[in-house]
């Protein structure tokens, strides 16, 4: 699982250039550790028209690993000094750029107090 500890700003937690909604806490800390597995993340469609996902995390491919059916890929975060997320995607893409935008679903999401390590229930 991905473990990244990060800032909140207003009811977002901020992941690069981008904002993740927090989950209905009864107070919002100032730092939060958010959760969230590689399989639950995928490429952002960037369709004909489409606007860019605000939440989408943008990034830098630097590791390709190929498991067979599906790559392991480590994408340095736009934005955050030492930040890496790892993405388990499908192997039929071909990496024509390095620079990758990948989306997840809010319900997937997994947060995490920074001091205590419990989970955080909305």
């Amino acid at each position: 699982m991905n473990l990244l500890v990060l800032k909140c700003q207003g009811n977002f937690a901020m992941l690069g250039d981008s904002g993740v909604p927090l989950p209905n806490l009864p107070t919002v800390p100032p730092e939060i550790v958010l959760g969230i597995r590689p399989e639950h993340l995928s490429f952002a469609d960037a369709g004909a028209g489409k606007m860019p996902d605000p939440e989408a995390i943008k990034g830098e491919v630097y590791l390709v690993e190929n498991l067979g059916m599906q790559n392991l890929v480590s994408v340095r975060v736009k934005g955050v000094e030492s930040v890496t997320v790892r993405a388990l995607l499908p192997n039929d893409r071909q990496w024509t750029s390095e620079i990758v935008e990948l989306v997840f679903g809010p319900h997937l999401l997994h947060w995490f107090d920074v001091k205590t390590g419990d989970r955080l229930q909305s």
